[in-house]
């Protein structure tokens, strides 16, 4: 994949503030983006993936244990201009609360990624464009957490959060990688921030999003990404599911 259009997003915002619990005793020391998947980190992944898609800037949103990302950097080198944003309540707040911080700081077009993803390289590719949300098609097997459906133009329609989706339609898993314009961007911090006023920092960020495509003010445009290979990472299961499937496989991912 190649993508040459002068509008593409050049910076990315990875959220790492989680306390990775789930994948204790791996995340004890160190934040959870640093995990290993055969042999390397998932941030160094999905770094390598960014740079090889001509992304030049990053921000990483910090949080429990920072000092390990921080560390982590001091050692290696990596050929982005990374910055860093700390949530210092990461403990008592969810992803919104992380998100709204680098809201706060960013004025440009810019790509969302979590911090505990795998993929394909050129999945990203996808994702230079603004407005886009990367789906895969739902595998009820191994996918849990949100879900989503597409209308007629093959854009975001709706977000099932913690509900049941009771549609005949097909359902698509949000694979948590977004792109947005600066002008969307801009109504994302509006939203989020009536959320934060709200004391509602404990909820995830795809209800902000929902309310700006429920009330058209924001179109998501949808990234196939079952044109490739990707996971989340969320215990150890899944950990042992994605570093057997890479091993067994010709994946094309950055490990």
């Amino acid at each position: 994949m190649n993508n040459n259009n002068y509008n593409a997003i050049s910076t990315a915002v990875i959220l790492a503030a989680g306390m990775g619990s789930r994948l204790s005793p791996l995340t004890d020391d160190k934040a959870k983006c640093l995990v290993k998947v055969n042999g390397k980190t998932i941030l160094d992944s999905i770094i390598e993936s960014l740079v090889r898609s001509g992304y030049k800037e990053l921000v990483i949103v910090t949080g429990y244990k920072s000092e390990s990302i921080h560390r982590h950097f001091q050692d290696t080198e990596h050929p982005i201009q990374v910055r860093f944003i700390h949530n210092e309540v990461y403990y008592c707040t969810n992803n919104i609360y992380s998100l709204q911080l680098a809201l706060k700081q960013l004025d440009k077009a810019f790509t969302l990624i979590e911090s505990d993803l795998v993929f394909d390289s050129d999945l990203m590719d996808l994702m230079k464009q603004p407005d886009s949300i990367a789906l895969s098609s739902f595998d009820p097997t191994i996918h849990n957490g949100t879900v989503a459906t597409l209308s007629g133009n093959h854009s975001l329609e709706k977000f099932y959060i913690k509900e049941s989706a009771n549609t005949d339609k097909k359902l698509y898993k949000t694979v948590n990688i977004y792109s947005f314009s600066r002008k969307t961007s801009a109504l994302l911090h509006q939203k989020i921030s009536t959320y934060i006023r709200q004391d509602r920092v404990n909820c995830y960020y795809e209800y902000a999003i929902d309310d700006l495509v429920k009330s058209g003010d924001l179109t998501l445009k949808f990234a196939d990404f079952d044109q490739g290979w990707w996971d989340e990472i969320d215990s150890p299961e899944d950990l042992k599911r994605v570093e057997q499937k890479i091993k067994a496989t010709d994946l094309e991912c950055a490990f």
